[in-house]
């Protein structure tokens, strides 16, 4: 082999090596953006499934709350020495006195 095939040789090998490095970022672009794009899916998944959460935990609260209330209004309803008599036996259980 001459001088001459040797260079030849030489610059094909650059060229070969050239092309390989730029499809290697080809391909490691190609894999960034398709990794960007498939967690962007995923946390939009996530948002949706936290909004949603958000407001069936909202839902909940309020039916609790409107619970309390009507249980707050139950227990203003009731005559106050029917609350009395409840509190004197509750007091009585709890100091043991009969």
């Amino acid at each position: 082999m001459s001088l001459e095939e040797l260079i030849i040789e030489e610059e094909k090998a650059l060229k070969s090596i050239e092309d390989a490095k730029r499809q290697a970022e080809d391909i490691i672009n190609k894999a960034k953006e398709e990794a960007r794009r498939i967690l962007l899916t995923q946390r939009e998944r996530v948002d949706a499934i936290i909004q949603r959460e958000r407001e069936e935990a909202e839902k909940e609260a309020e039916r609790i709350l409107r619970e309390f209330k009507e249980k707050a209004e139950s227990f203003k309803k009731i005559p106050n020495e029917k609350f009395e008599e409840a509190v004197n036996f509750v007091i009585k259980k709890v100091l043991g006195i009969e």
